[in-house]
């Protein structure tokens, strides 16, 4: 067995010695193509050593350099500052590029961007520590030194210590549990020691308790008796315990304290030793044993370096099997267990290290395709999350005028979707929205199918959509070429160019193309081909699309006072959405007015307006015989909805069916409105209760 590993072994070293070979041809073969001499690339060791020492000397003068450490700091970060620490990270990427072709300038990016937040999260640490007077050789992390609760005056700052694990990184606590007796009177006490939390010894406590009977030790029988007294049978629901209410009984029962905080195994066991036997808790209290022993070790796990890999953008499985690598041996549960421990949760460690990076990475306005590359990812829910839920146009938007940090992560992390296989260059993606005026085209062309093979057809369309969704991070083919290819329109429309033959260069077919003033009414909020033109060239200033229609609808708001009331019951005739009103409202060049505030201004309510503009037509329509499902199709519900039409009919018309309708209303000719519909059917179905 051990002659098969060699032999395999020494396989893979001559591989790899022969691919670096072959590797190091390439590049003496590209540079010699491009004119460089080969001396720039030679192997020569004595070059390669000063080069690698500049670029450690860069490395160091990154981490050391104060500008980061401003970057980072969540409550004020000014653009200078950014711009120094921007063109540092940029010089570093030069030289990073020159030593290592295979190194690409966004992923450099991505691990200086770590390595900035996890150094932060050192000097974090070291300066916490000064606050307290410690000197700098006491500052070595996992030492045999501990704080007292008695070597402060205001408790607070302890607990302040006890509570922010993953800012001081103790190794565990010396804690004392107290019975309160009746009157408040303290009873007998125990001291212990525990490597995890407060909380979680505790649970240990009473759930060995309640599942023993109370053996195993005093602290776990008085536990048993006083809940005994109580009475089980009044602890359990359907035959469950009640934990709730028993830890609730229990808190008021028993005062659980932490004393001391250490940062080593030793230093922790010698305490616990020293506090029982500085109170002779043996003979007087709860303890059993002289202390010092029992209890699991807890492996010391780098949490400086798992920070490191959070801000990297790693999974639990995934930094647990990068510290094996290291010969650091644990599983997935010590990882999160340590976390959990440390920072409250893999979600907040998240919000804590990766976080920051994503802000870098937007506020040097790396595109969301580069961003996704240096993660080999999908990351655009994962940064709309992280900031406010807003979009990530939105955000590109305001990363240079407010600060991002400010924002609120909104709904949670689910965590990644995995490494991501399928992945169209962004790149092809632009390509296809400058050549193809819908997508069933670009599905269509060569270049993506070949993407997306591995889905079957029904699902291209979902697939592709995903792309430009993930990619550009535009939700819709029609808003992503909103984004790309209408800054090429605009610039075409100030010049000569035929309307037809500027949007045939752009995907529209030839007869489409001839209708130009319908594909500028589509796009440029109802105005005509010859009045876009105008307006680009009174404005030269505007260059996207966004900027069209921020100066358009100002303009058209100055001149309106009030929306167009006939324009106003022609939305609500169409839709049962108010969202979808107000965006067909935007199309039309209205977007400064508020559909619901105009609806609310006319008819005082959304139910009012529908009655006063719905209704007539369809008691007209069920008058007539029409056809219920086309009938709702005409007033805006869509042909499911409209196929269940009885339904409908029972919300609109007081429990009455389709049918039912019909039939009344042949019976009560005089009937035009809903209002009248509502007094005559309720007074015929009185008198027929009657």
């Amino acid at each position: 067995m051990s002659e098969i590993s060699k032999s395999s072994r020494s396989k893979k070293v001559m591989k790899e010695k022969k691919g670096k070979k072959e590797k190091s041809e390439e590049i003496k073969k590209i540079a010699k193509q491009e004119g460089e001499k080969p001396s720039s690339i030679s192997n020569n060791k004595e070059e390669l050593s000063e080069e690698r020492t500049a670029q450690e000397a860069i490395r160091s003068k990154l981490i050391e350099n104060r500008y980061e450490r401003s970057l980072l700091e969540m409550d004020s970060i000014s653009s200078s500052e950014l711009q120094e620490a921007s063109v540092i990270h940029h010089v570093l990427e030069d030289e990073l590029s020159e030593l290592d072709g295979e190194l690409s300038e966004i992923n450099s990016s991505l691990e200086v961007y770590a390595k900035v937040i996890s150094e932060h999260y050192r000097q974090e640490i070291q300066r916490a520590f000064k606050e307290f007077g410690f000197k700098s050789k006491q500052l070595r992390l996992g030492g045999d030194f501990s704080f007292k609760r008695s070597d402060f005056e205001n408790d607070d700052k302890f607990e302040e210590i006890v509570n922010s694990r993953g800012q001081y990184l103790w190794y565990g606590l010396v804690y004392k549990i107290t019975e309160i007796l009746p009157g408040n009177l303290e009873g007998e006490t125990i001291a212990g020691f525990t490597t995890s939390s407060m909380s979680s010894r505790w649970a240990n406590y009473v759930l060995k308790a309640v599942f023993q009977q109370g053996k195993g030790g005093k602290l776990h029988k008085l536990i048993y008796d006083f809940l005994y007294q109580v009475g089980f049978e009044n602890l359990r629901i359907n035959r469950k315990y009640n934990w709730r209410l028993i830890f609730g009984l229990l808190d008021s029962r028993f005062k659980r304290t932490p004393v001391e905080i250490h940062f080593s195994l030793n230093s922790l066991r010698l305490g616990e030793a020293n506090y029982i036997a500085d109170h002779d808790l043996i003979n007087s209290g709860l303890n059993i044993k002289s202390g010092g022993e029992g209890g699991r070790d807890k492996k010391d796990l780098p949490m400086i370096s798992i920070a490191y890999y959070i801000s990297l953008g790693y999974m639990e499985n995934e930094i647990q099997k990068k510290l094996n690598d290291y010969g650091i041996r644990c599983n997935v549960n010590m990882v999160r267990r340590r976390i959990r421990e440390y920072w409250g949760s893999f979600e907040e460690a998240q919000i804590k290290f990766l976080r920051p990076v994503f802000y870098m990475f937007l506020k040097n306005h790396f595109d969301l395709h580069e961003i996704n590359n240096a993660f080999n990812r999908f990351t655009l829910g994962y940064i709309e999350t992280m900031f406010g839920n807003k979009s990530y146009k939105d955000l590109k938007k305001l990363v240079d005028t407010e600060n991002l940090l400010d924002l609120p992560v909104i709904n949670k992390l689910d965590g990644w979707e995995g490494i991501t296989k399928l992945r169209i260059p962004a790149d092809l993606l632009r390509v296809l929205l400058l050549e193809y005026a819908t997508m069933n085209k670009a599905i269509k062309d060569l270049r993506v199918q070949k993407f997306l093979q591995e889905y079957e057809c029904s699902y291209y369309r979902y697939a592709f959509i995903r792309q430009i969704h993930n990619q550009l991070g535009q939700p819709t083919w029609e808003e992503a070429r909103k984004e790309f290819v209408l800054p090429y329109i605009i610039k075409d429309f100030r010049s000569d160019q035929s309307f037809s033959t500027i949007y045939q260069n752009y995907g529209w077919s030839e007869s489409y193309a001839k209708d130009h003033n319908r594909i500028s009414q589509t796009i440029f909020l109802g105005m005509k081909s010859t009045q876009v033109r105008q307006f680009l060239r009174d404005h030269p200033t505007i260059d996207t699309y966004d900027e069209f229609k921020e100066l358009f609808l100002n303009e058209k708001a100055r001149s309106l006072e009030d929306l167009p009331l006939t324009i106003l019951n022609e939305l609500i005739f169409k839709h049962v959405d108010i969202d979808k009103a107000q965006q067909e409202l935007n199309s039309m060049g209205y977007g400064t007015f508020n559909f619901r505030e105009q609806v609310e201004r006319y008819y005082s309510s959304w139910r009012d307006a529908f009655k006063e503009v719905k209704i007539p037509f369809l008691i007209n329509t069920f008058r007539r015989g029409k056809d219920p499902i086309e009938s709702y199709i005409m007033i805006g519900y869509s042909r499911v909805s409209a196929t269940y039409h009885n339904n409908i009919s029972k919300r609109l018309f007081f429990g009455a069916n389709t049918e039912m309708v019909r039939l009344f209303l042949d019976m009560n000719p005089q009937i035009s409105t809903l209002e009248n519909f509502e007094i005559a059917y309720k007074q015929g179905f009185l008198e027929k209760k009657d």
